[in-house]
């Protein structure tokens, strides 16, 4: 498969020049090294009224360049404001932005919460000319650091420093008191006693 390339500023001065010397299409391609389909494009697109030139020509291809590139859901300031409101004054966390989004717009995602925290790490949440102590990150619960993909969550584990293996014999022959094992649980009491 091949891949496309533009136009270059100086093809598009070529094809401006030999279109004003009336040559044809199939002409120009083959000075240019270009087929003659893309030229007889460029010349539609770019042309006006029958004449071609190359300054206007690249201004409106950068032009449409610029405007079919998919834009960042952050670059609305109303977004972007709304979000730092709420990290900066609310304290609350790019997951529950997130959150709060998802279930006041219907479950449509609004931002997600990676894209937020993208948005802060590279400073795009942060005012103008920003001190550290002003800055978005240092106001994340976690000071900007997350929990990395695939990692356990260890908060509220017990931590278990001896295998059942390595208990000793007497405890095994409970002849000791403590050793002996005792359900803990409470469950319902019987009905019948």
């Amino acid at each position: 498969m091949r891949h496309y390339r533009h136009l270059s500023a100086e093809e598009r001065d070529r094809i401006a020049e030999m279109h004003a010397r009336h040559e044809g299409v199939s002409a120009i391609a083959a000075a240019i090294g270009r087929n003659k389909s893309t030229v007889s494009r460029e010349i539609a697109r770019n042309g006006r009224n029958g004449r071609y030139g190359a300054i206007a020509a690249q201004s409106r291809s950068d032009a449409r360049r610029k405007a079919c590139r998919p834009r960042k859901r952050l670059s609305d300031p109303a977004l972007a404001a709304e979000v730092r409101r709420r990290i900066v004054d609310d304290r609350w966390s790019p997951e529950q932005i997130d959150g709060r989004f998802r279930l006041e717009r219907g479950g449509r995602c609004v931002v997600s919460f990676s894209t937020i925290y993208r948005a802060v790490n590279a400073g795009e949440l942060d005012p103008p000319q920003a001190a550290p102590e002003e800055r978005v990150r240092g106001r994340l619960r976690r000071r900007g650091r997350r929990p990395g993909r695939g990692r356990e969550e260890t908060r509220g584990r017990i931590k278990v420093d001896h295998e059942v293996s390595e208990r000793p014999r007497e405890a095994d022959a409970r002849s000791r008191l403590g050793d002996w094992e005792d359900d803990t649980v409470v469950g319902p009491t019987p009905a019948c006693c």
